[in-house]
């Protein structure tokens, strides 16, 4: 069964590699490489050093232009 937790604006985020900070895609986004470990890994991949990546942290947070709020 997979871990999940809740970023700052209440999404739920699966611990796995897919959403680690030390994920690395190889230029041909064809392998998956732990910075941390300096191996190649799995995508549903989780351990002990799990750490949620930026993009994680930040979705659900409202951000971009929206140009129908304002009055013209």
């Amino acid at each position: 069964m997979s871990e999940m937790t809740e970023n700052a604006y209440g999404i739920q985020v699966k611990r796995c590699c897919a959403s680690c900070a030390y994920k690395k895609l190889t230029r041909l986004m064809t392998l998956r490489r732990c910075t941390k470990h300096r191996k190649n890994v799995k995508p549903g991949y989780v351990c002990k050093y799990w750490v949620m990546s930026d993009t994680m942290k930040s979705a659900g947070k409202t951000t971009g232009f929206r140009p129908f709020d304002q009055e013209w």
